[in-house]
């Protein structure tokens, strides 16, 4: 998404530098499609949070006059960096998402995300419902805008290379897919077990940490309408998507905050199947028009929606050409970009 909105907004005249943590300790300033970014050496991680000194150095050195800075959070490093050295610059910070699931560790961090809030111009949340439903933004509910995340959609523009055979081989037949980290809060063990019940083949795209205990669920429950693929590239992904009769996100907590694969379902014309959640993937997949919403955790529901697609084509039809259609009026990269756009020259006015 950084890159994105910088290559973007790049021909508006806005000069923009990224300022990342690497582990490459060898070539600090590189270019990323036109955009220079500072890489500094990550030297391990507080608790889940990569930590940098040399980004102290770094950022201050990256400081211009009139220069605005835009945040994207969570993101305690690049919080207090902001608070050390950019208080006097104009400031954005892109919202993504509440911390679920870490409330230990939370309780820490609660303080430094309070100040940093305070002090910044404007956050953005990136969706109406997510701003409504978020307990960190209501408190600072008058700076907040909406500004929905984009993407582009010239995936024809991916280099070419050869489909692994696993892929291929999937692509002869009729499936289901999810597309995405393999993690707890994306409800995939509800997805096995809805597996049980639908006739569907479900394909598995991704890598993560539950791979192995998904491995072992398949294998000790005999699911035989399951296949996980792993990792796959960038022209893999487009041609899973492309090919599969709906798309299947049945994540079980709000740190699905919007769900870009939602984007990438209806960028190709598909119809999604996803769980209400209060977040931003209640707005892109809207219930029996661009797709179907079902109960969190219930394996009952998400087969029972996964049967229905299965057994109704031109209803997957007319969903998957509303989702396109929705993706083109408010999705794209170019409608994100010109909102951010919109808002820095606002600020620097």
């Amino acid at each position: 998404m950084i890159e994105l909105i910088c290559r973007l907004l790049r021909k508006d005249g806005v000069q923009s530098d990224i300022h990342v943590l690497s582990d490459n300790t060898k070539q600090k300033l590189i270019e990323v499609d036109g955009t220079p970014v500072t890489r500094s050496i990550r030297i391990g991680y507080i608790a889940t949070t990569p930590f940098s000194l040399n980004a102290f150095r770094d950022f201050r050195a990256l400081r211009t006059p009139n220069s605005l800075i835009h945040i994207h959070s969570p993101y305690p490093l690049g919080e207090i960096l902001f608070l050390l050295f950019g208080r006097k610059m104009k400031s954005v910070v892109t919202y993504h998402s509440d911390i679920v699931g870490y409330e230990f560790l939370y309780f820490f961090y609660k303080p430094l995300q309070y100040l940093f809030l305070k002090k910044v111009d404007v956050i953005v949340a990136t969706s109406e419902k997510y701003k409504e439903s978020s307990a960190v933004l209501k408190k600072f509910a008058p700076k907040v805008k909406v500004i929905p995340l984009g993407i582009s959609d010239d995936w024809d523009k991916v280099a070419e290379t050869e489909l692994a055979p696993k892929v291929t081989e999937v692509l002869m037949s009729d499936y289901m897919l999810f597309l995405g980290a393999l993690r707890g809060y994306k409800g995939l063990k509800v997805l096995l077990e809805a597996a049980k019940k639908t006739k569907s083949q479900i394909i598995i795209a991704g890598d993560g940490p539950l791979k192995e205990d998904l491995e072992r669920i398949i294998k000790t429950q005999s699911i035989k309408n399951v296949t996980l693929l792993g990792a796959v590239t960038e022209q893999e992904k487009n041609a899973l998507l492309s090919n599969c009769s709906a798309l299947v996100l049945p994540s079980t907590m709000r740190s699905e905050a919007f769900g870009i694969v939602l984007l990438e379902a209806s960028a190709h014309s598909k119809p999604m199947i996803s769980t209400k959640l209060g977040t931003g993937t209640d707005l892109i997949n809207q219930h029996m028009e661009t797709g179907l919403v079902v109960s969190k955790k219930s394996a009952n529901d998400l087969a029972s929606a996964m049967n229905f697609l299965i057994d109704n084509q031109h209803v997957r039809l007319e969903m998957g050409q509303k989702a396109r259609l929705l993706f083109e009026q408010k999705y794209t990269a170019k409608v994100m970009s010109q909102h951010y756009l919109d808002l820095y020259k606002e600020l620097q006015n």
